[in-house]
């Protein structure tokens, strides 16, 4: 290790690894193919030398659940997704267990890492500037009501979080094995301050529980070092303590209000939702005991279970691990996870030299899964994945030096080399088929949007595997067609695919939706009205559902009755903007039914929930009506309980506005395009009252409806890992 260029000769496979680390970690691309790949070409060209563990078994095992899991998920897309990531990680640690058991090429490795780290800290750093000064300008006086703005890297503040403290956890790890290096120690130590500010910025309440676990084991280990005097240690703790509190002043009192945990009505909405995520999962788990659902399904099958109903926000993920575990894996991912325990736990018995190392890595694992029981991340994210697997693989190369276990090159290593290039062989036709069929959704969507139905269909049908998706998108295109031809041979095909949708995924209810649709465009309208009717028992909080019913007994005779009053009065409860459509401009020129309809919108005042979204939605129903001191009040109302939801914001600018009050417009205005600035209403509200002249022609709605399936097309974007064709009514 003399000089940089012994480091480029002899220790090659480090920067090939760390490069495609950093791509990992900070997720910049999405690399599983030809990292695999990669990874598998450098076992296969060296001589890895290893010596088996019961961890290695763990990771075997877990990586051969994860493809058994493809043959009984309920929805194999998200889990075939899922099984790159956890090939590219098992390939990762194999490679780190097979290569860097020289302890001079795992330290350079862990010294390259740490530059990483750091990097990634510093542009999140940055990044949290841009975010807090966007809340300032836009007249907010905290930070935490609107962290979910804050997004480094893409990532969520939640999600970041996690990764900040694993990037603590292995920086840590980083300075111990290369404590014998006095210069690398100089440059990495000031390095923790990043790392250490994205702790403390992710304003994440399960961060702040387990953050507390890891200084408590710096400060015995510093106390209880034989190393250090007693002058040192007391000057070690003392620059340690300075730092965390210079980091954390300047956030106080963002902070405090995180720590509080249940605090603000979003705290409080939040624990509600996890301590119902666990009897949630517990149903799941009890229809799917064995293997689970499959990795990334728990919000399908969560979905008709909680999150169906317009009153109750979608979860992308399930609320932490407890979870999490049990739905996606069922009782073979639980005896894994305590296989995994076990072994940890055995790996630490067999250090023989018990030190700051073993301490380090202790900590990191325990912190690191106490995190998981608020918010999965090691699941969702491959990169927090390699983190864990950095950490576990080179302290368990540090036993084998010390107990001198690590062998000569032997069979076990020669079958080890070959095993990820077998698999990568195997997988690599099957990942080509899926990138293409990906790309051909992605262009076939593409040329539906552009109204080149034709054109899309010919893209789509030329997909290789026939998924939910392309059943779906099949169906959607022929519709468009039949609307537009009238040709019934395109409404026969769209209920072809369809039928063999919902047959992929019976759990995807807003597919029977759309067969009532087109059931009822057949000439079928009882048939289509039972199928709503299900629906609606089912999900009576559902505004398309009740929307659709409401249209199909309308129908082109316009027909209106006690019954379709309510279906419409109800959707327009859960849906407001229905009160800006088309549809309920022409139900107002009938005085008659309006003034009904309005006296029905208006009675249940009284009985509403206190709760903002509700308030919300009040407020906007009474702006579409002219009163727009009531509309202030509830939406003000709803504002105070709930400052981070954009819309109120946006309606009491139109308010300021109409009233002549620019000023005051302006403001509202400013924090409803600060919190969601992809929303059209705003954009159009800024356009017509500021005359900001914002660029609209990236959110032209051709369907003045669509709002009505944003809900929809963010679950099928999460379900299928794909986008769907805008369907129209």
């Amino acid at each position: 290790m003399a000089d940089n260029s012994r480091h480029i000769a002899y220790f090659w496979p480090v920067w090939i690894v760390a490069v495609i680390f950093g791509v990992c970690v900070t997720q910049s691309y999405e690399p599983y193919g030809i990292s695999v790949a990669v990874l598998s070409l450098l076992l296969v060209v060296s001589k890895p030398k290893v010596s088996f563990t019961a961890l290695d078994i763990v990771v075997v095992a877990w990586w051969l659940f994860e493809g058994l899991s493809l043959l009984t998920s309920i929805n194999n897309i998200s889990v075939f997704a899922a099984f790159q990531k956890t090939t590219l990680v098992a390939v990762y640690y194999f490679v780190i267990r097979g290569l860097f058991a020289k302890q001079a090429r795992s330290e350079f490795l862990l010294y390259l890492y740490s530059w990483i780290l750091f990097f990634a800290a510093v542009i999140a750093m940055v990044s949290f500037n841009i975010f807090s000064q966007k809340i300032s300008t836009a007249g907010f006086d905290n930070m935490y009501d609107f962290r979910n703005l804050y997004q480094p890297w893409g990532f969520s503040c939640n999600a970041w979080g996690t990764f900040s403290l694993g990037f603590l956890c292995l920086t840590a790890f980083a300075c111990y094995c290369n404590r014998r290096h006095k210069t690398r120690m100089a440059i990495m130590i000031p390095m923790f301050i990043p790392v250490l500010l994205g702790v403390v910025r992710s304003l994440s309440r399960g961060i702040y529980i387990s953050f507390p676990f890891l200084l408590l084991v710096f400060v015995v280990s510093i106390a209880a070092s034989k190393a250090l005097s007693l002058r040192r240690k007391a000057i070690v703790l003392a620059v340690a303590a300075l730092t965390l509190t210079c980091v954390i002043l300047p956030y106080k009192k963002d902070v405090l209000r995180t720590m509080r945990m249940t605090e603000t009505l979003s705290q409080q909405r939040s624990l509600d939702s996890r301590l119902n995520a666990i009897s949630i999962a517990g149903e799941i788990f009890g229809q799917y005991p064995v293997f689970g659902v499959g990795n990334g399904n728990y919000p399908l099958a969560a979905n008709n279970i909680a999150y169906e109903d317009d009153n109750v926000s979608y979860s992308k993920f399930a609320a932490g691990l407890i979870a999490q575990l049990p739905s996606e894996k069922g009782i073979v991912g639980i005896l894994i996870l305590l296989g995994f325990s076990g072994a940890v736990v055995w790996m630490l018995f067999k250090d023989k030299k018990r030190d700051l190392g073993t301490v380090i890595v202790m900590s990191s694992v325990i912190a690191l899964l106490m995190r998981e029981l608020a918010f999965p991340t090691l699941s969702d994210y491959y990169g927090a994945q390699m983190i864990l697997a950095t950490l576990l693989a080179v302290y368990q190369n540090k036993i084998a030096a010390l107990n001198k276990s690590i062998p000569t090159r032997n069979v076990r290593a020669k079958v080890l080399k070959w095993i990820p290039f077998v698999i990568v062989s195997v997988m690599f036709p099957f990942v080509a088929i899926y990138i293409s069929d990906a790309k051909k959704n992605q262009e076939a969507v593409r040329l539906a949007i552009k109204g080149e139905l034709e054109s899309a269909g010919a893209v789509l049908s030329s997909s290789v595997i026939k998924t939910t998706p392309y059943f779906v998108n099949m169906a959607v295109i022929n519709w468009h067609l039949f609307k537009a031809t009238d040709n019934i041979s395109y409404l026969d095909k769209a209920k072809g695919y369809l039928k063999k949708a919902i047959a992929k995924n019976p759990l995807d209810m807003q597919l029977v939706c759309f067969m009532a649709v087109f059931t009822d465009a057949g000439g079928d309208r009882p048939y289509a009205v039972e199928m709503l009717q299900e629906l609606i028992e089912k999900y009576p909080e559902n505004s398309v559902y009740r929307f659709v019913m409401f249209r199909t007994l309308y129908g082109k005779d316009k027909h209106f009755d006690d019954e379709n009053t309510r279906h419409l009065v109800k959707a327009v409860r859960l849906a407001p903007r229905l009160m800006d459509t088309p549809l309920m401009h022409e139900i107002e020129k009938n005085e008659r039914v309006f003034s009904l309809v309005k006296s029905k919108l208006l009675c249940d005042t009284a009985n509403m929930r206190n709760d903002p979204v509700e308030y919300a939605r009040k407020g906007k129903i009474l702006l579409a009506l002219g009163d727009t001191i009531a509309s202030e009040r509830y939406l003000n109302r709803a504002l105070d309980m709930l400052p981070n939801i954009s819309l109120p914001w946006c309606y009491l600018g139109v308010i300021a506005c109409e009233r002549g009050d620019t000023v005051a417009g302006r403001q509202y205005l400013t924090k409803s395009y600060t919190l969601n600035q992809y929303e059209p209403i705003t954009l159009i509200s800024m356009n017509k009252y500021l005359d900001e002249n914002i660029d609209m022609s990236h959110y032209i709605i051709s369907d003045p409806y669509s709002f009505m399936y944003g809900r929809y097309t963010t679950k099928f974007s999460d379900w299928y890992l794909s986008r769907q064709v805008p369907f129209t009514y």
